[in-house]
């Protein structure tokens, strides 16, 4: 749900998902979509990784949050508040030292690792987030579904995003994020977010 609030809200988002997901469509196919290829869309990536570190809370050590820890992630000095949620927070763009999801500079990621269009030459990266970015767990206690439940939230979000037009009717004040279950679950708006639906032509 909080993923598809974000794009829907956001016009110019929901334009550029959209064109970055048009390739990809088979009509015909079961599935509607080459699975492969979404997972290696550099845009959908970043939305998919910023849903969870925007969405998921996780204590760490004392009280503070990893996925909120001002010391790892990149805010563009202040632009994108951790508070916040950053669609192209996971982007490393070669030609900007500002970007990505780390404070450091990040390394342009390895031959084999998820890329943008030739053109763009932007990539999706998690490097340096070890130990901050841990929507599953980690080590021998990782989610043992967590590619499973990607891939059914890249397929699904794609879907829905591809297939239906959805505006939000709900109010800016009901659509603020807060954690009854504080660093033990999932953030969710403080209100109900009354929407309406309807299916694209394509």
């Amino acid at each position: 749900m909080t993923r598809a609030l974000h794009i829907f809200r956001n016009p110019a988002l929901l334009s550029e998902v959209r064109r970055s997901l048009a390739d990809m469509i088979e009509p015909g196919a079961r599935l509607g979509f080459n699975l492969n290829e979404l997972e290696k869309q550099p845009l959908l990536l970043s939305i998919y990784a910023e849903t969870l570190r925007f969405g998921v809370g996780i204590h760490v050590t004392h009280t503070w949050l990893a996925h909120t820890n001002e010391a790892v992630w990149n805010t563009k000095g202040g632009t994108f508040p951790l508070t916040s949620f950053w669609a192209e927070c996971f982007l490393v763009d070669p030609n900007d030292p500002s970007s990505g999801p780390t404070k450091k500079p990040v390394r342009v990621p390895r031959k084999d690792e998820p890329k943008g269009d030739s053109a763009e030459g932007v990539a999706f990266s998690t490097e340096g987030l070890e130990g901050a970015w841990i929507p599953f767990r980690g080590g021998q206690h990782a989610c043992p579904g967590r590619i499973l439940a990607k891939r059914i939230l890249l397929l699904a979000h794609a879907r829905l995003i591809v297939e239906f037009d959805v505006e939000i009717l709900a109010a800016e004040a009901m659509l603020q994020y807060a954690s009854p279950r504080f660093g033990f679950g999932v953030r969710k708006p403080v209100g109900l977010v009354p929407f309406r639906i309807r299916r694209r032509k394509i």
